[in-house]
């Protein structure tokens, strides 16, 4: 029985984690977003075209600590946490730019309607089509672990796993790891 009910506390534990946030921590996990996307797509980015549902990539992580060796335990412990399970984006970003949400299946469409060209046709101002994970804090919320890959063609694309501190009530990048490219 106590097993049990020591399981359950830890699943219900665990479901929290993959909530939407809200209050304090949905702005942090906006503007960490928003920073991530400033480095990588400049102070215009155009429009955003994003998956609807989060994406988690599992890299190396013995080599995302040595490579961001500033990279708290705790931090990488709650990213894993929140990408346990997807969630909707859509639900819970609200960033100050100009953003698309395309579910799987709608992005399929796309593609099998003409490819990249296709996909051009109907986001003309799009730099690509990108997937994000959930953001990973540490307990102070002054750290911070994020996914973020874009493809913008067939052979054409990369991952970088971001990792960010928050200074004088601003994220700022301070490293980051490309994981994948194409």
């Amino acid at each position: 029985m106590r097993a049990w009910f020591s399981l359950t506390m830890l699943l219900l534990l665990l479901s929290s984690c993959t909530t939407p946030p809200n209050g304090a921590l949905r702005a942090d996990e906006n503007a960490v977003i928003a920073a991530v996307v400033k480095q990588e797509f400049g102070k215009d980015p155009g429009l955003l075209v994003l998956q609807a549902e989060s994406r988690s990539f599992d890299p190396d992580w013995d080599r995302l600590r040595e490579e961001l060796p500033q990279l708290q335990e705790e931090t990488l412990a709650n990213y894993r946490a929140q990408n346990a399970n997807t969630s909707l984006l859509q639900e819970f970003l609200d960033l100050p730019m100009e953003v698309v949400f395309l579910t799987e299946s709608e992005s399929k469409a796309i593609f099998e309607q003409g490819g990249w060209d296709a996909f051009y046709a109907r986001f003309p101002k799009a730099h690509g089509l990108t997937a994000l994970s959930r953001v990973g804090f540490n307990r102070e919320r002054t750290q911070a672990l994020v996914y973020m890959g874009t493809m913008s063609h067939y052979l054409a694309g990369a991952g970088f796993f971001y990792l960010l501190e928050k200074e004088r009530g601003s994220w700022k990048v301070k490293g980051q790891l490309m994981v994948w490219i194409s």
